[in-house]
């Protein structure tokens, strides 16, 4: 049997093990996932490393015997979840190159920290970036509640459209002033140099411990790619 011939087999295999989930998750949403769309999601959950693949459920079932897998393995894909309000269901798939993630930074500030230290913090790292994040960058930053709070809510502020403000007015401020001094670095597409080095700046803020203030730095790079998908309580998957 040929390569192409197994990765047919799996890729089936996760195609049905999709439906069964999709039908007793919800009954309704089955239709939905057939032809194209069902091909288009095994092809992305199947993995090129003997027999893993991802279930929907979020789960790594791996037969690499504890030798690193390609992308995908321990713990990866990361499937973060919260309770929102409403009565669906929106998936948002967000791969992040290397580059842009190597440009994550933490710093735990003293309590006593003036807001121009940090735009300093922020603005001096991606100077020290410069090219390596693959600008023109989205800057998400997360500043107060834990280490591990403050980048996840770097992160998490990357989701928002570019152009979207903090409601926090604020914040808001924060964000226009940060992405003004970020584009007078010169730094540039590519870091060729230009007036455009981020295309915009996110801030999500966190209460804190009064001993404690962290601000995280994620960075996104230009291709600045995710997909979503929307599950009503009915079943209907809205792309």
């Amino acid at each position: 049997m040929t390569g192409m011939m197994i990765r047919n087999k799996r890729r089936r295999g996760i195609v049905l093990e999709i439906r069964r989930l999709l039908k007793k998750t919800f009954p309704k949403a089955a239709g939905y996932y057939r032809g194209k769309v069902l091909l288009r999601q095994a092809n992305r959950l199947l993995i090129k490393n003997k027999e893993s693949f991802l279930y929907l459920t979020g789960w790594m079932r791996s037969q690499s015997e504890g030798k690193p897998v390609d992308g995908a393995g321990n713990h990866i894909p990361w499937i973060d979840w919260s309770l929102v309000k409403g009565n669906s269901c929106k998936i948002t798939v967000f791969p992040k190159g290397g580059g842009s993630e190597n440009g994550s930074a933490l710093k735990m500030f003293n309590p006593t920290v003036d807001l121009d230290e940090i735009k300093k913090f922020i603005v001096e790292h991606v100077i020290e970036m410069g090219g390596r994040v693959c600008p023109p960058t989205v800057v998400g930053i997360g500043i107060g509640g834990g280490s591990d709070i403050a980048l996840k809510l770097a992160k998490k502020s990357l989701l928002r459209p570019i152009g979207d403000r903090n409601k926090n007015k604020t914040i808001a401020k924060l964000e226009i002033d940060l992405l003004e001094e970020i584009n007078d670095t010169g730094i540039g597409p590519m870091g060729l140099g230009g007036d455009t080095t981020a295309l915009d700046v996110h801030i999500e803020v966190a209460h804190r411990h009064p001993a404690s203030f962290p601000v995280g730095i994620a960075m996104q790079c230009w291709a600045n790619r995710r997909a979503s998908i929307i599950i009503t309580r009915d079943g209907e998957i809205i792309w």
